[in-house]
């Protein structure tokens, strides 16, 4: 049972990306913000309209106090105070830190949320007195960011994106040293961190489970009737979704259409690579930004998520469970989740198994009923997370 002291506490919750919830990283922060909302008293400060806040979910919650949002067009047009700051991911601009500073001078909080690498700059450490300071890991940046640079081709486009987030490194270390508490997705993320990153191991780390109250719009009955459709879902423009779909499409897909040559290939997600976009065909089906993501799980069989890089765990893997799509994928994908009554065959290890376990579960209706039963989700957050 909660104390009322907990109950009771109040938060500033900085956020660079809550609208629209359609990346990983904003359905992780909806979601979290979400379940916090649910006994704690929130100010909240991001990027987005009243009219994104009214249309979401978070419009819900009443223990969120007050809300300061800032155009993200503003944002966009601060290219330079961003990058002078050390990296253009910092979404800094002088409107949202003066309703942040204006905050903190007019309310006493209990805690100051950070909400990802990206807000770091928005907040002074000196400015907070004894407010204890939260930092969400979502992932860890400086280890995606070389790894996404290996992957560019172009040596001067690789400079360049170097220049651009030359401080990245010294940013993610700074907010973890000056942070009270920090908030991972998965035990893989604070390992990684730890490694990383010196002075880290007398730190607290809370790992936060992924959570976001979707509906089931896939009915189970659909398990019978295949459309050998199966689905790709992510930001097309991000790395490890570029470098998983070329590698599912090049590798994988083709021993799928020896198989059985009805097979489709459903690629959906914003900024598609031009990689990704020159493998177009009849079988393979890129369909760029969407509405929505429901309509092409309704008419698929499976999700696949044949990444192989990246930190963080992947949240389109909870997104797709929760609305009743099976999900078959290389082991590195199901980090953080608990995957201890998930039937063999969904989780891959290696490349030659991953088309033939397609086949197969396909081909079971029974087998992807088990996984989206026996899949297990945390929606409660633990009171020690605030304890430090």
């Amino acid at each position: 049972m909660r104390c009322n002291t907990e109950i009771n506490l109040k938060l500033l919750f900085i956020s660079g990306n809550l609208f629209p919830a359609f990346a990983g990283d904003s359905i992780f922060s909806q979601g979290l913000l979400f379940r916090l909302a649910a006994s704690k008293k929130i100010h909240l400060c991001s990027y987005g309209t009243m009219d994104d806040f009214n249309d979401s979910i978070l419009s819900k919650c009443g223990n969120i106090e007050k809300v300061e949002l800032i155009d993200r067009l503003i944002l966009e047009r601060n290219m330079f105070s961003r990058f002078i700051r050390g990296s253009i991911k910092q979404v800094y601009t002088q409107e949202l830190f003066e309703r942040i500073t204006k905050l903190m001078s007019n309310y006493k909080y209990d805690f100051i949320i950070l909400d990802h690498l990206r807000v770091h700059s928005l907040l002074k450490r000196n400015s907070i007195n004894n407010t204890k300071l939260i930092y969400i890991a979502h992932n860890v940046e400086y280890e995606n960011f070389l790894e996404g640079l290996k992957m560019i081709e172009s040596k001067r486009e690789r400079l360049s994106n170097y220049l651009l987030n030359y401080r990245l490194k010294s940013l993610e270390k700074s907010v973890l040293n000056k942070s009270d508490s920090i908030w991972v997705l998965s035990k893989e993320d604070k390992t990684r961190l730890v490694k990383a990153h010196n002075n880290l191991k007398d730190k607290k780390f809370s790992i936060i489970p992924a959570y976001f109250p979707y509906d089931l719009i896939k009915n189970q009955n659909s398990y019978h009737n295949r459309t050998k459709k199966i689905l790709i879902l992510g930001s097309m423009n991000w790395y490890p979704n570029v470098e998983g779909a070329i590698h599912f499409i090049d590798e994988i897909f083709p021993d799928i259409k020896k198989a059985d040559s009805q097979y489709q290939l459903y690629i959906v997600g914003q900024k598609p690579d031009n990689k990704i976009r020159s493998r177009a065909s009849d079988s393979i089906i890129i369909t760029g930004k969407v509405d929505s993501v429901d309509p092409y799980i309704k008419i698929c069989d499976l999700l696949i998520i044949p990444n192989k890089l990246g930190t963080g765990i992947k949240i389109k893997l909870m997104e797709a469970v929760m609305k009743g799509i099976p999900v078959v994928g290389y082991a590195n994908n199901f980090n953080g989740y608990n995957i201890a009554k998930i039937p063999e065959g969904f989780i891959v290890k290696e490349p030659k198994a991953l088309a033939s376990s397609i086949l197969a579960i396909n081909d079971s209706p029974s087998l992807k009923k088990s996984f989206i039963d026996n899949f297990e989700f945390s929606e409660n957050l633990h009171d020690n997370i605030f304890r430090i």
